[in-house]
């Protein structure tokens, strides 16, 4: 196999500093006081803290992309109306889809279906991470061999074009799988690379993949199912209280889009499950175990940060949730 290296770009190396910044409140506000708001508007980065309404993901003109995920990338919530696939080239991460963590690995490959809310953490120099998008208005034209037939795979897509797929991701465990490093490799140099026939090219790999995984890995698989939702409202509420977790309430969330609470109430329940009581204490308790393992903030300020008033009721959560304490957690995962 060929011997591929990838360096930290221009955008990794910025987004590396802006990880590392953001390990104590002090440290982040000094380093976003020295950002260059014009050039990281220029650069599309996604700074949150000075760009809160940024869009994370950028609609394609194109019917397939591949590209190479930028180590260090905020993990921002959000979802698009196309297919993606992440391969796991090399290294690990976390995605995040719903409420649902899976931990990936090496030689892991994930589709995720239209409309799924999802997040990617990957922070750390090591991690490979390509990023596969088809874009969904065009997909039956070009991808027809992946709707029409019986296995897993087919169900997705043939589901997920109409909206009404159960399926929120497949995850493929491919492991040391040398076509599907060498293929994921051969898309990668080709768009790097690209000319008038980059797209059929792409394509045709796609679909020997595809063909590949079903021959090969169809026990190697996980999937999970949801009930699916057209609300067009639950992304917004979503991304309104992942901002302001610490003070968010069900009566401001209710205020703010001009709902009422128990129309709010239905919005939140239908969309995820939870009661927002519930939903905010996960996406709390989600946040925690995150700055857990990624910032040296104490135990004590980051309670704060998520609005705890008191260190102790913070500690009895976590501790019900995840077995033990907040201190415990971090030193058994903290990378």
């Amino acid at each position: 196999m060929r011997n591929f290296k990838f360096p930290l770009n221009e955008d990794e190396l910025f987004y590396k500093k802006y990880h590392v910044a953001a390990q104590s409140p002090q440290t982040l506000k000094e380093f976003l006081s020295s950002v260059n708001k014009k050039d990281a508007l220029r650069r599309r980065l996604i700074i949150p803290e000075l760009f809160p309404n940024q869009t994370y993901h950028n609609e394609s003109d194109k019917i397939i992309s591949i590209e190479r995920y930028n180590r260090y990338t905020p993990a921002i919530l959000h979802k698009h109306s196309d297919f993606e696939i992440l391969y796991i080239f090399n290294g690990q991460c976390t995605q995040n889809i719903g409420f649902e963590s899976l931990r990936l690995q090496r030689g892991d490959l994930i589709f995720t279906a239209p409309e799924i809310l999802h997040t990617l953490e990957a922070f750390d120099d090591e991690s490979i991470i390509f990023e596969i998008v088809l874009r969904h208005n065009d997909f039956y034209e070009m991808f027809a061999p992946l709707v029409k037939g019986t296995h897993i795979v087919n169900k997705f897509f043939a589901e997920g074009l109409h909206g009404k797929s159960p399926i929120k991701y497949l995850l493929f465990h491919t492991a040391e799988d040398k076509f599907t490093r060498e293929n994921a490799l051969r898309m990668l140099e080709d768009e790097l690379n690209a000319d008038d026939y980059t797209e059929q090219f792409l394509i045709g790999c796609l679909i020997l993949g595809f063909v590949h995984l079903m021959r090969c890995h169809l026990k190697d698989f996980e999937i999970s199912t949801s009930q699916p939702t057209n609300l067009p409202d639950n992304f917004l509420l979503m991304n309104y209280i992942q901002k302001n977790l610490a003070t968010v309430t069900l009566e401001e969330l209710a205020r703010h889009f001009n709902f009422s609470i128990s129309h709010c109430s239905r919005l939140i329940k239908a969309a995820t499950g939870f009661g927002f009581k519930e939903l905010k204490k996960i996406l709390r308790l989600r946040r925690a175990e995150y700055l857990l393992t990624n910032t040296n903030q104490s135990v004590a300020e980051i309670a704060g940060t998520l609005g705890w008033l008191n260190p102790e009721n913070f500690i009895r959560s976590f501790q019900k949730e995840f077995g033990m304490t907040p201190a415990k957690y971090r030193k058994i995962n903290k990378t």
